[in-house]
């Protein structure tokens, strides 16, 4: 008897269309709310666990792939261009849409109400 397998693509429209149905039937009920927050919170934090090692590891495989010490470095210099040039690209587009939208200008800092940051504090 063979076995029924669903590839990765579809179980990952399986669970964006049950995401968007659950997000639906809980929109606005406070208890589902403060129920399924802890999971929220569990799975963006393993996400965030996992993305450093898998870049890295991604690169060991990358550079023991190819082998040459002179085309690792060639493919090195190469990379490293690249992120410097996006960098400084998208450091320039952040300040000139700074100037231009001009973030806060229209703030009032007087009118705002001033309260304890202690509770902040201690969550942090």
């Amino acid at each position: 008897m063979k076995k029924f397998k669903l590839s990765l693509a579809s179980q990952i429209f399986i669970g964006l269309i049950l995401g968007i149905i659950v997000g639906a039937i809980f929109y606005g009920n406070e208890s589902a709310q403060s129920f399924l927050q802890p999971f929220g919170d569990i799975f963006l934090r393993m996400i965030k666990m996992i993305v450093v090692p898998i870049i890295v590891s991604s690169l060991i495989v990358a550079v023991a792939g190819v082998g040459d010490l002179k085309a690792v470095g060639k493919l090195g210099a190469k990379s490293l261009s690249y992120f410097v040039v996006v960098t400084m690209i998208a450091i320039a587009v952040g300040l000139i849409s700074a100037n231009i939208i001009q973030p806060g200008a229209g703030v009032n800092m007087n009118n705002l109400e001033q309260t304890d940051i202690s509770t902040y504090v201690d969550t942090a």
